[in-house]
């Protein structure tokens, strides 16, 4: 399957990139929200139910974008969506950003449903290409491994980014998240398979 062109920069640059650095952000989230004080209940509901939601409102919109404006643009979107839910997240995870408490609250719900569905919405772009690289006679093993290597990528990112909080505090560990995020969608995108629509 590695031997289709353009399949090992795709299957083992670029999307593991990016679910490493989106795997990054959304772990540091919970244990954030924890040290900022929030409830175990309210932290459960965020990232289990409220975030839920527009992530299940994303997968539509991804499809439909792809569709109608491709791949790329999919990627694009999702990745711009995401970059927003970081910077949301920011003065919840960062002390002494300035930010008033009562804020931090409605921040952090909007950052962490914006990383979601930010993640939501690239995984379209994605899973479409993979799904075109997978071939014929064994699409599923093809796509399987495509998807694996994504979450193999994602486990790993999960692990670095609370090391790294561990080490250097949630903030740098949010930088990090995202700037690896970014490079692997720049490493997307120049696959010739993000041009077409679905």
């Amino acid at each position: 399957m590695l031997a289709v062109p353009g399949a090992k920069a795709w299957a083992l640059g670029g999307v593991p990139l990016v679910t490493f650095g989106s795997a990054a952000v959304w772990s540091l989230v919970t244990p954030a929200l924890v040290d900022a004080g929030w409830s175990l209940a309210f932290i459960g509901a965020v990232t289990s139910m409220i975030a839920a939601a527009p992530a299940l409102a994303a997968a539509l919109l991804g499809g439909r974008l792809c569709r109608r404006r491709g791949r790329g643009v999919t990627l694009l979107l999702g990745a711009g969506i995401q970059l927003l839910g970081g910077v949301c997240l920011a003065p919840v995870v960062w002390p002494g950003a300035g930010v008033d408490q009562w804020l931090q609250v409605p921040l952090g719900v909007v950052g962490a449903c914006g990383v979601l569905a930010g993640y939501t919405v690239m995984n379209t772009g994605i899973y479409a290409v993979n799904l075109d690289l997978a071939r014929p006679g064994c699409a599923g093993a093809d796509f399987t491994l495509l998807s694996s290597i994504g979450m193999l990528g994602g486990s790993v990112g999960a692990w670095a980014a609370l090391f790294l909080a561990g080490m250097a505090g949630y903030g740098a560990s949010l930088v990090f998240g995202l700037a690896v995020s970014v490079a692997g969608v720049i490493m997307c995108r120049s696959h010739p398979l993000l041009a077409r629509r679905v």
